[in-house]
Parts: structure tokens; C-alpha cells; sequence
């Protein structure tokens, strides 16, 4: 169900240095998740990730697009990456890529999560909330976001709530170039925490991603 809709056009510059802000110990203390054939298990937050068929996946999220791009900047410390996926390099092509993360909800101060898809109210002042506190990431645009939520597919996690955002990369001189890209940050609840997942992909790895990433949330 879409929210609401504020589009714009504006240049994108991907690649921000990465924060060496302190961060909670309610975070630090959480297990990084193991990789297995491909495939992203973390038992203690229940989940599984499936990225597409030739994409990467990488528990060392030391090069991986920041949270917040300012030095001690709230949004590092109130929140951890613990995987970094990527699509594969071609010449020519933009690096797409994405992560998975853990909020400690406490330490941002989000409030109540919302609880179906029908509490627009919430699901409205609780992605402005999103919105404010990751604003300094490669992943909400400054000019413009388009807000979903989706029903939970099963009863172990709430509603997704979405911010996309669209624009193009910027040549040597800030000029728009001819790729588009695609910006996307989802964040649900899930067994008392807030998960989130996150990607920056030009567009045919938009598409490999919706089709073929996946995320499956188990019970506690």
C-alpha cells in the first residue's frame, strides 16, 4: 500500500566515508550471522537472505555505504550492518549493491512500530522518523522518497515499511549521466528488534534483486 509519494529528480553521489561513530552495546554484543553456500543465516535474529544467483555476500561490512555519512553521526551508533551483498562488476556498469542491518530502536527513539497497514498515521510519522534519522545514507535522497508498507507475508514479523528514492549518477563535472538508479530501505519488526535492509542498483540489478533476494523470518 503506498503512503505517499514526494518524487523528484537530483544527482546521486554514492560512496560517502564511512562513520567511526561509537555504537550501542545493545547491537555490539548481537552475533554477525554466518554465510553458507550463498546463503546469509543469522539464528539469533531469525532470519535467512538469499541474494540473486551471481551476487556476492559478505559478513565484513568494512567497505560497505554507511548509515550515516557525518563523523559520530546517530544513525552509526543506533545501528549495525552485519552484511554487505553485491552485484557482480562488469565493465562499465555501476556498483550496485546493498545490506542488512539491526536498529536498536531505543537508541533513535522511533517510537511505537506500526502495527498493520491500515495505521496510516503511524506508518506516516514513523518513516519521517526513518527518513530524519538516515537521512546522512546513500540510501534516503534528499529530494524526494516514495513510501510503501506491505502486510507481513507470515505472522513471525510486522508490516514493511519502505523509502524509495530515484535519481542518476553524476558524471566527472556533476552532470546527470545516463544511469539511473534506485534506492530502497525497508525496515520491519521481527521477534522485538527492528531489521532493516537497504540497496543502492542501477536498474537491471533492481530488477535481479526484486525478483530473485529474499529475506525469510523464522519464529523465535
Amino acid at each position: 500500500m503506498r503512503i505517499s509519494t514526494i518524487l523528484l529528480p537530483l544527482l546521486l553521489f554514492p560512496g560517502l566515508a564511512r562513520s567511526s561513530a561509537q555504537m550501542s552495546q545493545a547491537l555490539v554484543s548481537l552475533p554477525s550471522g554466518e554465510i553458507s553456500a550463498g546463503v546469509y543465516h543469522n539464528e539469533t535474529l531469525g532470519i535467512t537472505f538469499r541474494a540473486p544467483e551471481g551476487w556476492t555476500l559478505s559478513t565484513d561490512v568494512s567497505n560497505a555505504s554507511p548509515l550515516d555519512s557525518s563523523s559520530g553521526g546517530l544513525a552509526n551508533r543506533c545501528a549495525r550492518i552485519l552484511l554487505r551483498q553485491d552485484a557482480p562488476k562488469s565493465a562499465g556498469s555501476f556498483l550496485s549493491s546493498g545490506i542488512f542491518f539491526v536498529i536498536d530502536a531505543k537508541c533513535l527513539a522511533l517510537g511505537r512500530f506500526p502495527k498493520s497497514v491500515k495505521d496510516k498515521d503511524e506508518i506516516t510519522r514513523f518513516s519521517q522518523s526513518l527518513i530524519d534519522n538516515f537521512k546522512n545514507s546513500d540510501f534516503i535522497l534528499p529530494g524526494g522518497v516514495d513510501v510503501d508498507t506491505s502486510p507481513p507475508e507470515a505472522k513471525h514479523h510486522g508490516v514493511i515499511v519502505t523509502v524509495r528514492g530515484s535519481g542518476f549518477v553524476a558524471g566527472s563535472l556533476g552532470e546527470a549521466t545516463e544511469t539511473h538508479l534506485n534506492t530502497s530501505f525497508s525496515v520491519t519488526e521481527h521477534n522485538g528488534l527492528l531489521l532493516g535492509w537497504a540497496s543502492i542498483t542501477d536498474d537491471a540489478a533492481s530488477e535481479r534483486l526484486k525478483q530473485e533476494g529474499k529475506i525469510e523470518f523464522k519464529a523465535e
